[in-house]
């Protein structure tokens, strides 16, 4: 079972979400995974859908984003999801960015 599906299938158990800032190598395969998938979708992977693969993505990135705004996201996570997705990934959630935070996003 690989570490994605053991962390889908805990958190559909127990309701409980493991943290966002897991080890290097978590982190690392999980990006991977979600360029793979917006590469072959066209879009990111969304944290509700009828997909388990797409949802712990989708959750996944969602929890990156939450730690991006409070701060909480190392500088490295944050260049390389910047990288992967852009500088605005941040506040390309379901609720747009305001125009000002998108502005300061994309410097």
């Amino acid at each position: 079972m690989d570490e994605m599906l053991r962390r889908e299938l805990a958190w559909q158990i127990t309701g409980i979400q493991l943290p966002s800032q897991s080890s290097d190598e978590v982190f690392s395969r999980m990006l991977e995974q979600a360029v793979a998938f917006q590469g072959s979708h066209g879009r990111t992977p969304r944290p509700s859908t009828a997909s388990p693969h797409e949802a712990s993505l989708g959750r996944w990135l969602e929890a990156q984003r939450a730690d991006a705004r409070r701060g909480t996201l190392s500088a490295e996570r944050r260049r390389m999801i910047d990288r992967a997705f852009g500088a605005g990934w941040a506040f390309d959630a379901v609720t747009p960015a305001p125009p000002l935070a998108r502005a300061r996003a994309m410097e």
